[in-house]
C-alpha cells in the first residue's frame, strides 16, 4: 500500500551504511538498494576463519571423521588427562558452532531465494526482500528487539512510498522439504492476520523514501 509520512521503526546494522543514518537525512529505497540481511546470507561460504587462518569446513568435517575412525585417536582419547580432554570438548563446541552457523546460513539464503521467486511470479508489485528496508511499527517492535543482534540501533522514521506487512509467523520454516516451503510462501505475500501473536510479529518492507526523524538508542535493546 502507498504512504505518506508515516511513522515507523528500524533497526538499522551498525556499518552498513552508517554514513546515510543521520538525523534529517532521507533515504532513497529503490531497485539500487540492498537489503543488509539479504546481504549477509548471499556471502554465504564453507570457509571459515580461526587464528587468523582460513579452513574449509568439509575438509575439516572429513578429517575428524578420519581421525574418530583412527584406533589410536580412540586410545589417545580415553587416556586424555581431564585438562587435555576440557580443551578438546572446548575445540569441538567451537567446531560445531561453526558447522551450524554455516549451514544455516545457507538454508536461509535458499529460504529467501525461494521467497523472492513466488514474490517475482505471483506477486510481482509488492516490494522484495531483496530490496527493500525492513521496519515495524509500536505493536512489533518489542518483539523484534528480542531477535535481533547487538549491532542494531533502533530508529524513528517517517515513509513515503509502497509498504507491505506481512508477519515472521508467515515465514516459511526453512528445515521443510522444498515444496513444503514453496506453498507456505505464498502466506509470506498473501498473509491473513487472525491472531495477536502475528500481529505482535508483524514486519514490513518498505521501498520509497526514508526520512530518519531521531535515534532512539545507542544500541539494540536486547
Amino acid at each position: 500500500m502507498q504512504v505518506e509520512n508515516l511513522e515507523m521503526f528500524h533497526f538499522h546494522t551498525k556499518n552498513f551504511h552508517d554514513d546515510l543514518w543521520k538525523k534529517g537525512n532521507v533515504i532513497e529505497i529503490d531497485e539500487n538498494y540492498k537489503s543488509d540481511f539479504i546481504t549477509g546470507y548471499e556471502r554465504c561460504s564453507t570457509y571459515y576463519f580461526r587464528n587468523k587462518e582460513r579452513y574449509e569446513l568439509f575438509d575439516t568435517l572429513y578429517y575428524n571423521i578420519d581421525r574418530l575412525n583412527n584406533p589410536e585417536f580412540i586410545e589417545e582419547l580415553i587416556n586424555m588427562s581431564k585438562e587435555d580432554a576440557k580443551e578438546y570438548a572446548e575445540d569441538l563446541q567451537r567446531y560445531i558452532s561453526t558447522v551450524d552457523r554455516i549451514f544455516r546460513g545457507y538454508l536461509i539464503r535458499d529460504r529467501e531465494y525461494l521467497l523472492e521467486s513466488v514474490r517475482q511470479k505471483y506477486y510481482p508489485d509488492l516490494p522484495s526482500r531483496y530490496n527493500s528496508i525492513w521496519v515495524c511499527d509500536e505493536k512489533s517492535k518489542d518483539f523484534w528487539s528480542t531477535q535481533l543482534h547487538d549491532d542494531k540501533v533502533l530508529y524513528n522514521v517517517s515513509l513515503t512510498g509502497n509498504l507491505f506487512k506481512s508477519s515472521d509467523e508467515f515465514i516459511p520454516d526453512y528445515r521443510q522439504e522444498l515444496f513444503a516451503m514453496e506453498e507456505l510462501a505464498h502466506r509470506y505475500w498473501n498473509p491473513k492476520f487472525e491472531t495477536e501473536e502475528q500481529e505482535k510479529k508483524a514486519e514490513y518492507l518498505f521501498q520509497g523514501n526514508v526520512k530518519i526523524l531521531k535515534r532512539i538508542n545507542k544500541r539494540s535493546t536486547r
